[in-house]
């Protein structure tokens, strides 16, 4: 699949809405979003599964099997820190948007979001881009 046919499935009325700790069409939340991405556009199952734990814990124990990069177009997984803690993620897609998810808000529903990379840094002036060595892939 390419990075475009997966945004436009994301975003179809069919794209998976925003559900904690899961990762498939249906359902996924920021994390879910890329282990998607990376199995529908990569071809590869990273590690582990969605962690069921605050995002800051998550990356405590995922981080390792992922190495800081630049803002590398293509699937490159992204954290936006707050304090010393990472918040958010999402996937740099060509072009310079980020796909991310995002939880309910007032208007109902969350899900997938296509944001310009300059609004993303105005909200999260911390951007760090991330990109899995091969301790974050399943054999």
């Amino acid at each position: 699949m390419t990075p475009a046919a997966f945004v436009d499935r994301c975003m179809g009325i069919d794209g998976p809405r925003y559900v904690r700790w899961r990762s498939s069409w249906h359902e996924a939340d920021c994390w879910g979003l890329i282990a998607l991405y990376w199995r529908e556009v990569v071809g590869v199952e990273l590690l582990p599964a969605p962690p069921e734990c605050s995002m800051a814990e998550g990356f405590a124990a995922i981080g390792a099997a992922w190495r800081e990069c630049g803002p590398t177009p293509g699937a490159c997984g992204f954290m936006a820190w707050d304090a010393g803690l990472p918040r958010h993620c999402g996937v740099l897609l060509p072009g310079g948007d980020l796909l991310h998810t995002e939880g309910p808000g007032p208007g109902g529903a969350g899900g997938p979001r296509v944001t310009r990379l300059a609004a993303m840094a105005r909200l999260y002036p911390d951007l760090r881009f991330y990109a899995p060595t091969p301790k974050a892939v399943a054999p």
